[in-house]
C-alpha cells in the first residue's frame, strides 16, 4: 500500500493534481504510523498540512491535524498531541461536525486518562460516546468503549473495564475489523493480568499477536511482547519469558530511537519555519504593494492639492469682487431703512400729539360732568363715565405702544413684569366697561363670582 501510495502522489504531483496528493499525503502518513515510523509519517503529515493551509479547506485541516495528533500521542508528546487535538476540535465545532467533534473528544479524552485526570477524562469520552452513538458511528464508538474501558481499569473497576472492552470487542467482531479485535485483546490482556488470571491474559495475548503480526502493526506488537513477558514471568516459564523480552526491546530500539522526538520537532520546526518564510514573503510582497500604492496617492493628492489651489485662488478673488459689490448694496439698503425708520418715528410721534390732545380734552370734560352730574344720574348709568375714561387710558396706552414700536423691532424694548390681580384689575373693569354697550343690545353679560378667588 505504501509504494502504491507514492506512485499516486508522485502522479498527483506531476500533473498539479492538489487533491489527490492532500490525499495520498495522508494515506502515506497514517500508512507510516501503523508500522511504527513515526518521523516518516509526521513528515508526510506535515507536507499535507502546507498544502491543507493554502487551501483554507476546514474540514482537512481538522482531519490533518487530528492525525498529527495521534502520531505525537503514539510518541509519547501528550502535550503536543493535546494541542493539535484541540485545534481540531475547535474547528469542528465551528462547522458543528457532530461526527467528528466526537472523535476529538475521543483523543482529548485519552489523553487526559495518560495524564493521569480520570474523571476529566471519564466525562469527556462519555460525550464523545454519546455523540457517536447518535451518528451511528459503530467503529467510532468501539475505539471510544475501549478508552472508557481503559479508565476504569485505571481507577482499578475491573469489572467495569471488562464490560466495556467487551462491548468494543463485540461490535469489531461484527464488522470484521482486525485492528480493532488485535486491540481489544491486548486491553483484555491486560485487565486479567491486573486481576492475576494468568491463562486467560496468556490466551488473548497470543490471539493479539497472531493479528498484529499479519497486520504488521508494530505499535500492538510491541504491547504484545511486553505482555507476554510479564505473562510468562508470572508463570514460571523464564526461557519464554526471555525470548519475549529480547523481541519485545529489538522492536522497542527500532521504533523508539533515543532521538525519535527530537527527530519530531525537527520536522515540525521545519515545516513552520517554512510558513514563517511564506509569511515573511507575503509581508514583503503587501509592503512593496503599500508602498506603491502610496506613491500613487501621493501623487494624485498633490495634483489635486494644486488644482485645487488654483480653483480656490480664482474662486477667492471672484468672491472678493462680489463681497465688495453686496457691502455697497447692503450699506445703500441699511442707510435706506434707518431714513424710513426715521420717518415713521416721526409720523408717530406727530400722530401721537395730534391724537392726545383731543383725548385729554374728552377724559377732562368727562371728569368735570361726572363731578357735576354723578348724583342726579340713575344708577344704571353711573359705570358710563368709567367706560369713557377707560376707553380712553386705552387708547392712550395704545398710542404708547405705537410710539414704542421701533424699540420692539429692534429689541430695545424693555417689558416691566409685575403681579396683577386678574378679577380687580382686569375683568371687572372690561366688565364695566362695556356693560351699556351690552345692556343696550339686550343682552345680559354675567361674570362668576368664583373667578375672585
Amino acid at each position: 500500500s505504501i509504494t502504491l501510495a507514492k506512485e499516486g502522489l508522485s502522479l498527483s504531483e506531476e500533473f498539479s493534481l492538489t487533491a489527490e496528493k492532500i490525499n495520498f499525503l495522508s494515506n502515506l502518513g497514517l500508512a507510516y504510523r501503523l508500522i511504527g515510523s513515526y518521523n516518516q509519517s509526521l513528515e508526510y503529515y506535515l507536507k499535507a498540512l502546507v498544502i491543507i493551509e493554502d487551501r483554507n479547506d476546514s474540514l482537512l485541516l481538522s482531519q490533518v491535524k487530528n492525525d498529527i495528533g495521534n502520531v505525537y500521542n503514539y510518541v509519547g508528546n501528550l502535550d503536543k498531541a493535546l494541542k493539535y487535538y484541540k485545534e481540531s476540535l475547535q474547528i469542528r465545532e465551528k462547522q458543528k461536525d457532530t461526527l467528528n467533534i466526537a472523535k476529538s473528544l475521543n483523543n482529548i479524552g485519552n489523553i487526559y486518562k495518560n495524564f493521569g485526570k480520570l474523571d476529566t477524562a471519564l466525562a469527556v469520552l462519555s460525550q464523545a460516546l454519546e455523540y457517536k452513538k447518535l451518528m451511528k458511528d459503530k467503529e467510532g464508538a468501539a475505539t471510544t468503549l475501549k478508552n472508557i474501558g481503559n479508565v476504569y481499569f485505571s481507577m482499578n473497576i475491573p469489572d467495569s473495564a471488562f464490560k466495556y472492552f467487551e462491548d468494543a470487542l463485540s461490535i469489531e467482531e461484527n464488522r470484521g475489523d482486525s485492528i480493532g479485535i488485535a486491540n481489544s485483546f491486548i486491553l483484555l490482556a491486560k485487565t486479567y493480568f491486573d486481576i492475576n488470571n494468568f491463562e486467560k491474559a496468556e490466551s488473548f495475548a497470543n490471539k493479539a499477536l497472531s493479528i498484529s503480526e499479519r497486520t504488521e502493526v508494530k505499535h500492538f506488537l510491541l504491547s504484545c511482547y511486553r505482555l507476554l513477558y510479564n505473562i510468562k514471568v508470572k508463570l514460571g516459564n523464564y526461557k519464554e519469558a526471555l525470548y519475549y523480552n529480547e523481541k519485545y526491546l529489538e522492536l522497542r530500539d527500532k521504533i523508539y530511537a533515543d532521538d525519535i522526538n527530537k527527530q519530531a520537532l525537527e520536522i515540525e520546526a521545519i515545516h513552520n519555519l517554512s510558513q514563517k518564510e511564506k509569511q515573511v514573503h507575503e509581508l514583503e510582497l503587501n509592503k512593496k504593494t503599500l508602498q506603491n500604492n502610496i506613491f500613487v496617492i501621493i501623487a494624485i493628492v498633490a495634483v489635486a492639492s494644486v488644482a485645487g489651489f488654483i480653483f480656490y485662488y480664482r474662486d477667492k478673488i471672484k468672491s472678493s469682487t462680489q463681497i465688495k459689490e453686496k457691502n455697497k448694496e447692503l450699506k445703500a439698503a441699511i442707510e435706506r431703512s434707518e431714513k424710513a425708520n426715521q420717518m415713521k418715528s416721526d409720523f408717530l410721534a406727530q400722530m401721537s400729539h395730534e391724537i392726545r390732545t383731543p383725548i385729554n380734552t374728552i377724559v377732562n370734560y368727562t371728569s368735570m360732568l361726572r363731578t357735576e352730574f354723578e348724583e342726579n344720574l340713575p344708577e344704571d348709568l353711573h359705570g358710563s363715565f368709567d367706560s369713557i375714561e377707560n376707553a380712553a387710558t386705552r387708547l392712550l396706552r395704545t398710542i404708547d405702544l405705537v410710539l414704542n414700536m421701533s424699540d420692539i423691532e429692534s429689541g430695545t424694548y424693555e417689558a416691566i413684569y409685575q403681579q396683577m390681580k386678574i378679577y380687580e384689575e382686569i375683568i371687572e373693569p372690561i366688565y364695566i366697561e362695556f356693560y351699556n354697550s351690552v345692556k343696550a343690545k339686550g343682552l345680559e353679560l354675567k361674570i362668576s363670582n368664583e373667578l375672585k378667588e
